[in-house]
């Protein structure tokens, strides 16, 4: 049984820098990596498991761009790379000024978060476009829009993967309190009767 994992990161452009691209990715490996490569030594060897998409252009300099995906593991993993896995040649880069110095790309990164989502063979795994949650970022109130008539559990983690709050939603009681819980981010689950993981993903609470 292979497990998925949810992976996300976010980038900032900085600010001093003449040129912008979307080629960022991430790479799951078991070994450590050498960053020895035929290719040059700042290109790595290899092909990322999760990719910015081609039309999302990393332009943001005064706020964070999320990059998101899912990962299926082979086993073993115990490294993660993030960055540009493509020569020069290769690369998609846009001009967008800056001083005659900075003729580069950079970019900060953080808030790095791999959670495990479910699995490759749970046929209860319901479907994005039949699975909804909103509004996010919430407020005092969250709900969930789901197809099944099933009961599930919902559950708020803080980002150190301790437990804040739990509750129980079917399609006739689907609406989430979130009166006692305070501002901040935190990671969500959701659970069916067999503990088996339906969704899971940030929330952001503003009051």
């Amino acid at each position: 049984m292979e497990k998925k994992y949810c992976v996300s990161f976010f980038v900032n452009k900085a600010d001093s820098v003449q040129y912008v691209s979307n080629d960022i990715g991430a790479y799951f490996s078991a070994v450590p990596d050498t960053i020895s490569s035929p290719q040059g030594y700042y290109v790595f060897p290899y092909i990322p498991q999760i990719s910015n998409p081609i039309n999302n252009l990393l332009t943001n300099d005064t706020g964070w761009t999320e990059i998101s995906g899912i990962y299926v593991a082979t086993g073993g993993e115990k490294y993660m790379i993030i960055g540009n896995f493509n020569d020069f040649a290769s690369t998609s880069a846009t001009f967008v000024g800056g001083p005659s110095w900075a003729y580069y790309g950079f970019y900060y990164i953080d808030d790095v978060s791999v959670i495990e989502c479910g699995t490759t063979d749970n046929s209860e795994i319901i479907t994005k476009n039949k699975l909804n949650v909103f509004p996010n970022p919430a407020k005092n109130e969250l709900i969930i829009d789901m197809e099944s008539p099933n009961k599930y559990s919902f559950n708020i983690f803080d980002l150190l993967g301790s437990k804040m709050e739990s509750f129980s939603f079917d399609n006739s009681s689907n609406k989430i309190d979130l009166t006692n819980v305070s501002d901040g981010t935190y990671i969500f689950t959701i659970t069916d009767h067999k503990e088996n993981k339906i969704k899971t993903d940030k929330l952001i609470i503003i009051k």
